[in-house]
């Protein structure tokens, strides 16, 4: 019983001393200024992360350290706003990258690309007047560019609807023309057999009439005379119908060469119509392209607005406002396509330049 008394004093003195020298060891105050001048290292070299870790280790090994918990909280307020800062530099830096892909889509006139590039920018910045002048500037664009594929496609429908109409026109010619034909035919052949009917006659009154001259009665004479007068009548009939016939050949003949020429003038009148209205649309697709993009004055206000726009992007406010009005002022007595813009981007540069008036 004495040894085993013994044994647990020698135990319960060795555990308290171990813990002695562990707390020792956790207070001791080398280690304790070790981990906090690491932490100012860390610090002062920008490794944030790694100078955390240092002042936590001393304030655990240390709660009352008041420099190590100073420290410790600037070094999460820096970190804290080099990450805000870091954010806004990549969303800036993306920005930019979108800006320059959109207007470079809008120089190479790929519209439809640039107003997706610029609706991104949008997404991300619901206020931005470049990406908005851009975007509205594309669209019009392309608006126009559809009305005047529509306007084309309808001027090749009505061409292909007078091409039709002139063929059916033809055809129709065509059919009289063979229908007459036909009925010239059926004459031909009926006056064919008319004329082996007289010559028949014909026949019949010269052997009657060589039978009366033989010494044949008077009534067979008569009947000579009768064929032969009615033969006489006949041929007269038949000269009166070939007399007719040559001059309804004739008005025909006449009827179908107005006709051919009618047609012919409606023709050439189409022909030109469609020639006029291509050179119209040629010419008024000039006369668009040069009010937007190409007479000097419209170039000169547009490269003026963009200069105002970059100005004010880079806060030169008050080269900004000189460029807008010079802008506004130009377009005054013409076709207004950058006043609006100018007159918004001039009340907002204007609004920067004042002085904050904040009650004290």
């Amino acid at each position: 019983m004495r040894s085993l008394s013994r044994a647990k004093f020698a135990f319960f003195i060795a555990l308290f001393f171990s813990m002695g020298a562990i707390c020792a060891q956790a207070a001791d105050p080398v280690v304790v200024e070790l981990h906090y001048q690491n932490g100012v290292k860390f610090y002062n070299r920008g490794l944030y992360d790694r100078a955390i870790q240092e002042f936590e280790k001393t304030l655990s090994l240390e709660p009352g350290h008041r420099e190590a918990a100073e420290f410790l909280q600037k070094v999460k307020a820096e970190k804290e706003g080099l990450t805000r800062v870091e954010a806004k530099k990549s969303e800036a830096s993306e920005l930019k990258s979108l800006y320059d892909e959109g207007k470079r889509r809008y120089n190479q006139r790929d519209y439809k690309a640039a107003i997706e590039i610029f609706d991104k920018v949008l997404e991300k910045k619901p206020v931005d007047d470049f990406a908005s002048f851009y975007k509205e500037r594309s669209e019009i664009i392309i608006s126009r560019r559809l009305a005047r594929e529509k306007k084309i496609e309808e001027n090749k429908r009505a061409k292909e609807r007078r091409k039709m109409e002139r063929a059916q026109k033809k055809s129709a010619l065509e059919a009289k023309k063979e229908e007459r034909q036909d009925m010239l035919e059926k004459r031909r052949e009926i006056n064919e057999r008319r004329s082996d009917l007289k010559e028949k006659k014909v026949a019949e009154a010269l052997e009657a009439e060589s039978t009366a001259k033989a010494g044949l009665d008077k009534p067979v004479r008569e009947d000579a005379k009768a064929v032969k007068k009615q033969v006489a009548k006949d041929r007269a009939a038949d000269k009166l119908a070939t007399k007719n016939e040559r001059i309804e050949a004739a008005r025909r003949a006449k009827e179908e060469k107005r006709e051919a020429a009618i047609s012919r003038r409606e023709e050439k009148r189409a022909a030109q119509a469609e020639k006029r209205s291509a050179k119209k649309d040629r010419k008024s697709k000039k006369v668009k392209i040069e009010q937007v993009e190409g007479t000097p004055d419209v170039i000169h206000n547009k490269d003026l607005f963009l200069k105002g726009v970059e100005q004010y992007g880079r806060r030169e406010f008050e080269a900004a406002i000189v460029s807008f009005e010079t802008v506004i002022e130009a377009e005054s007595q013409g076709r207004k396509l950058y006043t609006n813009s100018a007159k918004r981007l001039l009340d907002k540069a204007k609004k920067k330049l004042q002085p904050d008036q904040t009650p004290l």
